[in-house]
């Protein structure tokens, strides 16, 4: 067969298949594109993931710092003025409240019968369980001004690079006597009570910013024992 010929059967078929070579070409492409759009948006649903599970972390440590450093606290002379706190219904003396254990209660003589309450928060300094070491800031703040995550040249805060209010809320409920002091003479006694500790984690936004995701992205964790506090002076 004539070699022109043959030459022009295969352009014409080239010619044919143009558009199905243009056909694979493209949906190639989309699928590359799919793949790299994929691909973002599992990093970024990972660092989401891996933000929120540290945020976890802490706040179930400073949880945990409030039940430890009130056991601490209950074992020292702190233990006494502490129990008869707990026991005032003047509201000048024990002005609060406990929200936690006894809901919805908002009658003084009823924490009384129910073995008194007393809470504190970590950082208020006027009035608090802590003393000595145990009343330090338990983190370090991320000193960004304002308040902007990963600001150039600020040494990251415990929480890390991202503005983070840090706390622990504790509070005193349940006091019964539990026998002698060990240790003590016959005048010290014990008390049995109950620690209940909320971690709390809250991001900080720049201001002027909405202030919904603030709360929103806030972390809280309840942990809750129960210890011996002594030496307490014993009621007869």
């Amino acid at each position: 067969m004539d070699r022109l010929v043959l030459a022009k059967r295969r352009a014409s078929r080239r010619a044919r298949d143009a558009g199905a070579v243009m056909f694979v070409v493209t949906m190639t492409l989309v699928v590359l594109a799919s793949v790299g759009v994929y691909a973002l948006a599992a990093a970024s649903v990972e660092m989401r993931t891996s933000g929120n599970e540290r945020q976890n972390t802490q706040t179930h440590y400073l949880a945990e710092y409030g039940v430890l450093a009130t056991a601490r606290e209950m074992i020292t002379s702190k233990a006494d003025n502490t129990i008869k706190r707990m026991q005032y219904t003047d509201p000048a003396l024990n002005p609060d409240i406990c929200p936690l254990s006894l809901p919805g209660i908002t009658q003084r003589v009823d924490l009384v019968q129910r073995g008194g309450c007393l809470h504190t928060l970590a950082s208020d300094t006027s009035d608090t369980l802590l003393t000595g070491s145990w009343a330090t800031t338990p983190t370090v703040a991320y000193s960004a001004n304002p308040p902007i995550p990963f600001s150039p040249g600020i040494t990251p805060g415990s929480l890390g690079p991202t503005p983070m209010k840090a706390d622990f809320y504790v509070e005193l409920t349940a006091a019964i006597p539990w026998g002698k002091a060990p240790g003590y003479s016959d005048e010290w006694c014990s008390y049995q009570m109950t620690v209940t500790a909320q971690g709390i984690t809250q991001p900080l936004y720049p201001p002027g910013t909405d202030l919904t995701g603030q709360y929103g992205g806030e972390g809280l964790e309840t942990q809750r024992a129960r210890i011996i506090a002594m030496p307490i002076k014993c009621q007869h």
